[in-house]
């Protein structure tokens, strides 16, 4: 029979712990490590004090969180925030996104859905926004496949 020593089980007991810590500091980051989603890139011209792990709303009800924030450095003229939404979420074509300041001080963002849906109502691709004046981004000019974001 195989005697599990004392050396075995303090790494088992290390191995554990740090598996728990991962998951603890994903869990209060507000990240499920056991649920997949859709990234998908907004580009503004002031974020307003958005933050990351802020929450991504579509009609009131959260649908995503904000991922990572990146200041374009290339042409210095916006933040590329990229957001992860549920993979159940179908953002249409028209879909725009809008930052709203909240009573607390902090910023909301707010998916306004897009009127043009797949015939299926799955249609999903790698939006890539563009800032008007306003602080809202348009996905006219989205690519239609993965393949032409590329």
């Amino acid at each position: 029979m195989f005697k599990i020593t004392r050396e075995i089980k303090i790494a088992l007991t290390a191995i554990a712990a740090g598996i728990l810590l991962f998951v603890g500091i994903n869990f209060l980051k507000g990240i499920n490590i056991f649920e997949s989603s859709n990234s998908y890139y907004v580009k503004f011209k002031d974020i307003k004090g958005l933050a990351v792990s802020n929450a991504v709303y579509a009609n009131g009800y959260p649908v995503g969180i904000v991922r990572d924030i990146n200041y374009n450095y290339s042409d210095n003229n916006g933040v590329v925030v990229r957001i992860e939404l549920d993979k159940e979420m179908s953002v249409a074509k028209g879909t725009t996104a809008e930052l709203e300041l909240a009573l607390m001080g902090g910023v909301t963002m707010n998916l306004i859905l897009g009127a043009n849906r797949a015939i299926d109502g799955t249609f999903r691709h790698p939006l890539w926004w563009t800032t008007p004046r306003s602080h809202r981004a348009s996905a006219r000019d989205a690519p239609t496949s993965a393949t032409d974001a590329a």
